[in-house]
């Protein structure tokens, strides 16, 4: 049973596609789209399309001929052309405008259903209403769809502006499907809403960038502290064509150490004698009273105390005569710590005995010599200034801020 509708619908078709359709119908033009003079083909009758090439020239033919002539239409050597830029149909066919818009179905120019298809009963056999594109030519009333409207591009819009201000960018055109529009289930348009092409601009500015940093200059001294130097150049790239600078220093500077400069220290001497008050007590301080060098008057020789001027190493050194017999200790007192102890007098006749220290003083801090112990009564003697108690002292280095910083590098 569903062997015998399905040939009766075919059956149909085939008939309805030798009724009365549309064919365009123009002589030896240069595109098939420029066409649009239309004849109207009866019973047995079909559209045809025939392109003639010469050289490098091209023209087209659109007609209507008689079935019987397809495939060797009078007065053309290729009766039957297949072209490629439409789909690579068949030209000589049945359908309305089919050489104008190969195997696609155009809708007739009046909204009737086909005289030889029973539209009721194929639609109840196959559903025809739901196929549209086969429904709008064969049965459009049947199927409601005399008010279909396939859509069709509006014209493109104007070209917007390059979407950058320098170099090459985009620009884009649209184009809406609404003209017209579709509707009542028409076609929607075929292709791109959107069309863009490249646009060029001027060269955009090119802002400068830095180098790399070049090494490490030279110290600028040879000793103590001082300054060295790196560079770079705004050349990575150069600024161009009212490009932007770079913006920073072109310059680098930071502190460089090298040794420690040799400086002529500050000479401090002093060397007195005779002490007046003979008389010896623990502890007591003896007073040198006559000075014969005092370079920098660094001691007091009316309280016996040295008074160190500036941070160093120092050499002291002590004359001390006594009588025989006595025995009593002396020694350095460096802001009251005892360096150097010696006795003296402890021997069968008069002499006279020598002490030294080297130590470090610091600024401001007092030096003096001291009987220390076992220290009483007239015990001190002096000979026609041949024998005679003294007390020396001499700076024999000075201690810097550079100097204290290298001890501690090393």
């Amino acid at each position: 049973m569903w062997f015998f509708y399905l040939t009766a619908f075919l059956l149909l078709i085939s008939a309805r596609k030798t009724v009365t359709h549309e064919c365009y119908t123009c002589d030896n033009i240069d595109d098939p789209d420029n066409c649009h003079n239309i004849t109207e083909g009866g019973n047995g009758q079909s559209c045809f399309a025939y392109v003639n090439i010469s050289g490098i020239s091209k023209t087209f033919t659109l007609g209507i001929t008689d079935n019987k002539n397809c495939g060797a239409i009078l007065n053309y050597t290729s009766a039957i052309v297949k072209r490629d830029v439409y789909k690579k149909c068949f030209e000589c066919c049945g359908k309305d405008k089919c050489n104008n818009r190969l195997c696609q179905h155009l809708k007739p120019s009046k909204c009737i259903d086909d005289v030889n298809v029973d539209c009721a009963h194929i639609n109840e056999m196959f559903n025809i209403c739901t196929k549209v594109d086969e429904a709008k030519n064969i049965c459009p009333k049947f199927c409601r769809l005399c008010s279909l409207v396939d859509g069709n591009w509006a014209e493109w819009s104007w070209w917007s502006s390059c979407d950058v201000t320098c170099d090459s960018g985009i620009q884009t055109r649209k184009r809406t499907c609404t003209n017209p529009a579709p509707a009542y289930h028409g076609r929607q348009c075929v292709g791109n809403d959107t069309d863009t092409k490249s646009c060029d601009n001027q060269l955009c500015p090119v802002n400068g960038g830095w180098s790399e940093w070049s090494d490490w200059g030279t110290c600028s001294v040879t000793c103590d502290f001082g300054l060295k130097r790196r560079n770079r150049s705004c050349s990575n790239p150069h600024p161009s064509r009212s490009g932007d600078h770079c913006f920073g220093d072109s310059t680098d500077v930071d502190i460089c150490t090298t040794r420690p400069c040799f400086t002529v220290a500050p000479f401090y001497a002093f060397k007195s004698h005779t002490v007046s008050d003979k008389y010896l007590a623990d502890n007591k301080v003896l007073v040198f009273t006559k000075n014969t060098l005092n370079i920098g008057d660094v001691y007091d020789n009316s309280t016996g105390i040295f008074v160190a001027p500036v941070k160093g190493v120092y050499l002291f050194t002590a004359q001390i005569c006594m009588y025989t017999g006595r025995g009593s200790y002396f020694g350095f007192s460096v802001e009251g710590r005892i360096e150097s102890n010696i006795i003296a007098g402890d021997s069968g006749y008069y002499q006279c005995n020598s002490i030294d220290t080297v130590t470090t003083v610091n600024a401001g801090e007092q030096v003096s010599v001291k009987c220390v112990a076992a220290c009483a009564g007239d015990a001190l003697w002096e000979y026609l200034d041949r024998a005679t108690s003294s007390f020396s002292g001499t700076l024999l280095h000075m201690y810097s801020n550079l100097t204290i910083f290298a001890l501690k590098i090393e």
